[in-house]
C-alpha cells in the first residue's frame, strides 16, 4: 500500500470524524445503543444522506438484501469494513452486519415491533489502483413497516453517485 493511498485513508478518517466527509448531510443517526423517543432522529453523532421508502414492507423479516452500485473505476474496500446498521428508534433492535460483497444477504427472521425500521450503510470505496480516491459514504433509510401474515424479503439497493474531482 502506498504512502500517498495510506495517506488518503487518513485525510478521509479525520474529515469523517469532524463531520465534514458528507455535503448531503441531512440529518444526525442516533449511537449504536442510544435511546431515543418515536420519531427523534436528532440526537446522533453523525450524519448520513436520509432515503425513505414510500411503500410500507412487512414487520416481519426473514432476511435482509443489499443491492450496491458503484460508478465506473471505482469498488468497496471491503478492508475498511463497511456495515448495514439496523434498528428501531426504542432500540428494541440494533443489529450491526458486516459487508462482504456488493450483494450480501443477511438472516434476520424476526418481527419487527414498530411502524418504522432504520438501516444505517456505511460505505467506503476507492478508485481502482494503488493510488486511488477513497470515499466514505453514509445512507439513513428509513423503512416504514406494516404487519404480515408471513416472512418477507427485505431489499435495499444503493447507487453510489459519480464523483467530479
Amino acid at each position: 500500500m502506498s504512502k500517498f493511498y495510506k495517506f488518503s485513508l487518513f485525510i478521509l478518517f479525520c474529515s469523517f470524524l469532524l463531520g465534514k466527509e458528507n455535503v448531503f448531510a441531512q440529518e444526525t443517526v442516533p449511537s449504536p445503543g442510544e435511546k431515543l423517543e418515536a420519531g427523534e432522529m436528532t440526537a446522533g453523532k453523525h450524519f448520513a444522506e436520509k432515503i425513505r421508502l414510500q411503500c410500507p414492507q412487512s414487520a416481519d423479516i426473514s432476511d435482509i438484501h443489499l443491492q450496491l452500485e458503484f460508478p465506473e473505476g471505482y469498488e468497496l474496500l471491503i478492508k475498511a469494513k463497511p456495515y448495514l446498521r439496523i434498528f428501531t428508534a426504542d432500540g428494541q433492535i440494533d443489529d450491526k452486519l458486516d459487508i462482504t460483497s456488493l450483494t450480501p444477504s443477511f438472516k434476520i427472521a424476526q418481527e419487527v415491533p414498530s411502524d418504522m425500521l432504520y438501516a444505517e450503510l456505511n460505505l467506503y470505496y476507492c478508485k481502482h489502483g494503488d493510488e486511488g480516491l477513497c470515499l466514505i459514504r453514509n445512507i439513513l433509510f428509513e423503512i416504514p413497516l406494516q404487519k404480515s401474515n408471513q416472512p418477507r424479503q427485505l431489499k435495499l439497493a444503493y447507487s453510489v453517485p459519480a464523483v467530479d474531482i
